[in-house]
């Protein structure tokens, strides 16, 4: 059973022959929806099926762009819509989604989330632990945060949610089950390579660019 630190669905148990039909089928569009689902809380391993979509597209010879784009608007959108709704009703809201199946734990976890992480609860929400970000979008939202600090945090933490599991999974094609089977454990670890990595690129860009 590999589950994470967070528990819950990222995984499910579920190996990577269970999904390829999905992306055999719809591609880059099936994981923009299953991401889209998952980032509202559904219980969707979107964790899975990005690692076997970074692995179709070095297996297949397909583009990994379209991947990586698509799923990275999957991700983005339902935060977006969340964050909105904690911003137009506030406590209501998240009063409404503690009674819903599921989302009172995610809710109660979110608020112990940001009790410890403070102003960064939004980018380690929506990158490290990404089953409570939904919560986390809304109690933002209900808190008042600003747009532009829930946009810095959620852009980036998404990017490297969707980036980091789509490039492994890419990376790792040959030996797949067993890097869906580890990764969930190590996601603190492969979040933390992913953007030490994007830094360093950027640091690249920026120097070449003067």
């Amino acid at each position: 059973d590999a589950r994470g630190s967070d528990g819950g669905h990222e995984t499910s148990g579920l190996m990577g022959e269970d999904w390829i039909p999905l992306i055999e089928s719809y591609g880059p569009a099936g994981v923009m929806v299953i991401n889209f689902l998952s980032c509202l809380g559904f219980p969707i391993p979107a964790l899975v099926v990005m690692i076997i979509a970074g692995a179709w597209a070095a297996t297949a010879g397909a583009p990994l762009a379209p991947y990586l784009i698509l799923g990275y608007a999957g991700a983005l959108i339902p935060g977006i819509i969340v964050f909105a709704l904690g911003r137009r009703y506030g406590a209501a809201a998240v009063a409404r989604m503690e009674r819903r199946r599921g989302w009172g734990r995610l809710i109660a976890s979110a608020r112990a989330r940001h009790d410890k992480w403070g102003g960064a609860a939004i980018f380690l929400g929506s990158s490290f632990a990404a089953q409570v970000g939904p919560a986390i979008n809304l109690l933002a939202g209900a808190a008042e945060v600003s747009w532009r600090q829930f946009h810095l945090g959620h852009f980036a933490g998404r990017a490297i949610w969707v980036g980091g599991y789509t490039l492994i999974g890419f990376s790792f094609a040959d030996n797949i089950d067993a890097v869906i089977a580890t990764a969930a454990r190590w996601s603190w670890v492969i979040a933390a390579v992913v953007l030490t990595l994007g830094a360093f690129v950027l640091y690249r860009v920026l120097r070449n660019g003067r």
